[in-house]
């Protein structure tokens, strides 16, 4: 009798050990992934992730450079049936922060607010700012407004922001291109 208890008890612990559950309370219900990136609602996304960057404008304007990220908001484990409509799951992403490498030039980072709620198994998108028309009025993007000169960054977004519920932490990076140059004159 003792040791068929003592199996079952075993057993029972096994199984606590090897089946999925709640007790991954550290780590966050829900994987935020980026889907598409454009310059638009509507338009295709772009090819591996890059943008061109007019420093200054046909009209001799400086423009903001924006761009539309879509988020898909997955469950981290398949044995997990969240309600999209409920509030375990849902992702809110907070802020940005756009991070530029030029090789021998340095832009300051830029960092934006958001507020973008992304239901459990769902997609959003948010508009945001990759490049400020201020960044293009000093160095080194100002001085490629009289040359024929190209600047290539590769940056790294890294949006943030929490789950719901439980307030957990989500980071979400992008990497992401950028070309610089007069490309009206």
């Amino acid at each position: 009798m003792k040791s068929s208890v003592l199996r079952f008890a075993m057993l029972g612990i096994a199984l606590l050990l090897i089946t999925p559950g709640c007790k991954d309370y550290e780590t966050p219900r829900s994987r935020v992934l980026v889907t598409r990136v454009a310059d638009s609602k509507t338009e295709e996304k772009f090819d591996d992730y890059y943008l061109t960057s007019d420093v200054i404008g046909d009209d001799s304007s400086i423009y903001e450079d924006a761009i539309f990220v879509t988020f898909e908001n997955q469950p981290r484990s398949g044995f997990l049936s969240i309600d999209p409509t409920g509030p375990y799951g849902a992702v809110i992403l907070t802020s940005y922060r756009v991070a530029y490498n030029i090789p021998g030039e340095h832009i300051e980072p830029l960092i934006g607010s958001m507020s973008l709620t992304i239901p459990s198994g769902e997609t959003a998108m948010a508009n945001i700012v990759v490049v400020t028309a201020q960044a293009k009025l000093e160095p080194p993007l100002s001085t490629l407004r009289t040359g024929e000169l190209e600047m290539l960054s590769r940056c790294m977004i890294t949006f943030y922001g929490h789950e719901d519920v439980s307030n957990q932490g989500i980071v979400v990076e992008l990497p992401f291109q950028i070309n610089f140059a007069n490309w009206a004159g």
